[in-house]
Order: structure tokens, then sequence, then C-alpha cells
């Protein structure tokens, strides 16, 4: 081979190397697209045992509640926590912040709790219950409503951020434990068994009954993204052991028809959770689920394993999520290049 053949060949491969340098330039000065970064789940911290619920208002900023009025606070995304004094010992099942510094907590006892100083200090609101004993789904509207229902059906509303309640209807039935106000007129109620789910039009005056037809008479968990799309899956726990799995419903109508979707190989799944009509999770026991395709396929994503059954699920955004389990475990949803 002659010299200027060689040169020839050397030049092609030095431009060819200069390419593949600049291209690998250009493609580290731009963020990862979603298909490039690979997410799991991580443990980030330990609370102690028996929390029940966990909130976040901004990827820094949140909330667990759990029994014996724990009350716990994170500013960096739930790697510390600080606690808050709740001033009652009863168990906490469910929080909400419409912001900040405004927040409720409801639970057991016929207890409410609010605050507007971001937690720092907690105020019990006295409401009189005819029969329930838990408070549940407590929640913000967009018209700034607050809104929580009883054990007993009690549907309850505030118009003043929480100073006083007004029950709008009772539903006059044991056993009711979700609430959802997509838009200020539009609400879903849900007892935990069943079948049926019961929708508002008119801002919780008056509720028609939607059945659903599932195998199971007991509900897993429900969750609804807007006032049309929801979803619903099954418990055969409580009711029956002829069943080595259980199947996710959704609905494209607010509730009017339901559609069969996929199945897990569970007895029951809990904490439903989606960021938009593909993508979800959904909790058994101490696995973690997630689905791409709207409900209809799912696979395990994480095991806690001895670290306690997975107690609540919530997410943000697509790169935000947090879960909590029962023996106090915080584990978030990271990325990783």
């Amino acid at each position: 081979m002659g010299y200027y053949s060689m040169k020839i060949i050397k030049k092609i491969l030095f431009n060819i190397l200069f390419v593949l340098i600049l291209l690998n330039c250009q493609k580290s000065n731009h963020p990862l697209s979603m298909t490039e970064k690979e997410y799991r789940w991580d443990f980030v911290a330990y609370l102690g045992d028996e929390y029940n619920e966990i909130f976040f208002i901004d990827q820094k900023t949140g909330w667990v509640v759990g029994d014996s009025g724990r009350i716990s606070f994170t500013n960096d995304g739930g790697i510390s926590w600080n606690n808050q004094n709740s001033n009652c010992n009863n168990k906490l099942t469910s929080v909400f912040f419409k912001d900040k510094i405004n927040g409720w907590i409801s639970g057991y006892n016929t207890t409410v709790l609010s605050t507007d100083d971001g937690g720092n200090t907690w105020e019990e609101k006295n409401i009189v219950s005819d029969s329930a004993t838990i408070f549940s789904s407590i929640q913000v509207d967009r018209d700034n409503n607050v809104w929580f229902i009883s054990n007993y059906g009690e549907i309850y509303c505030s118009t003043d951020n929480g100073e006083n309640w007004e029950i709008r209807n009772s539903l006059n039935t044991w056993g009711y434990k979700y609430l959802f106000f997509p838009t200020p007129d539009i609400g879903y109620a849900l007892r935990i068994i069943g079948n049926t789910l019961m929708k508002t039009t008119d801002g919780g005056l008056t509720w028609s009954p939607y059945p659903i037809s599932m195998e199971s008479q007991w509900s897993g968990d429900i969750f609804f993204l807007n006032e049309q799309k929801g979803w619903i899956s099954e418990n055969f726990s409580p009711s029956s052991m002829w069943h080595d799995s259980s199947s996710i419903y959704s609905t494209e109508n607010g509730g009017l028809t339901w559609n069969k979707l996929g199945m897990i190989p569970e007895l029951e799944s809990d904490n439903l959770f989606f960021i938009d009509e593909e993508k979800g999770w959904l909790s058994h026991s101490s696995l973690i689920y997630n689905t791409l395709d709207g409900g209809r396929n799912w696979q395990v994503q994480f095991n806690s394993g001895d670290n306690g059954f997975i107690r609540d699920i919530y997410f943000l955004n697509a790169t935000n999520g947090w879960a909590l389990t029962y023996k106090g475990y915080v584990i978030k949803y990271c990325h990783h290049y």
C-alpha cells in the first residue's frame, strides 16, 4: 500500500473518530430522555412503626401521618424527617396540603386537624358525627373546598379553609373509606364492600349508585385521575380463597361502565396510583407493581422484603414518587444513569 493511500485511510479514520467524539459531546450536553434513564425504588429513611399515609406538595416538601398522633415532615425530598406535634393520640390516616402552609389531617375518633403554618402547630377541630368514628380521604378541590368522608358515609365540606364544616349528605351505610372530588361539583364515594360506586354531580347534595361488576364483593382500592377516568381493584382475601389472582377494572365515562383489564397473581391489590392514563402503580403486601399500558399488564417493580408491607404510594409526576411501609420505611422512586 502506497504512502498516499495510507494517508487517505488515516484521514478517513480521523474524521470518523472526530464525528463520534462530537456526537458524544452533544449527547452529554442534553438531558437523558425518559427511555435512557433507569428508574428504581430505594430506601431513603426510617421513621418507626405504624405510619399510614404519605403526601408531598412538591419535590422537597412532604408529610407522613400515623398511629398515636404521629406526624413527620421533610423538606429534602424524604431523606431526613422531623416530628411535628399533633397534640392528639388518635390514629391518623389521611393528610392533604393545598400549599406549603395550609394542610389538614383526618383519622380515628372523629379527628380532624388543621395547620396554617406548615405544620409547626396543629389545631384539632370539633366536628360532630351522629354515628361515625373514622374520618378518611381528606382533600381540597380546585375551588379550595375541603372534603372528607366518615365511615358511615357522611360527606363533610368546608368552604372557609377548614374553619367551619357542614354535612352535605349522608349515605347512611357503614364501610365508606374513599372520597374524591375532581371538580367542585363531581365527586365519588366508595365502600370497601358492595361493588357500588356513589357519584354526585351537584357538589355532594345528592348521590346516585353506579354498580361495578366484579367477581369479588370487596374492593382493594380505587383511584380517579379526573372526572371521567378511574380504576378499581379487587380484594378476595376477606371472602374467598378460591382465587389466586385479582383483576383491575377501569372506567372511561365517570363510572357509568367498567372494563376488566389486567390481573395480578395476588388475592388483593391496594394503593392504586396513576400519573396519567397509561402509567400507574399498585401494591400487594411487600410488592410494588407497575403498569405502562393503563392497567392491562403489570410487573413487579420493587419488593420491600422484611421492612413491612406497602402502606401507601404517592406520586407527583413520572419522576417523583414515594412509598411508605407500615414499619415506617420511606422508599423513593429515583433515577440512576
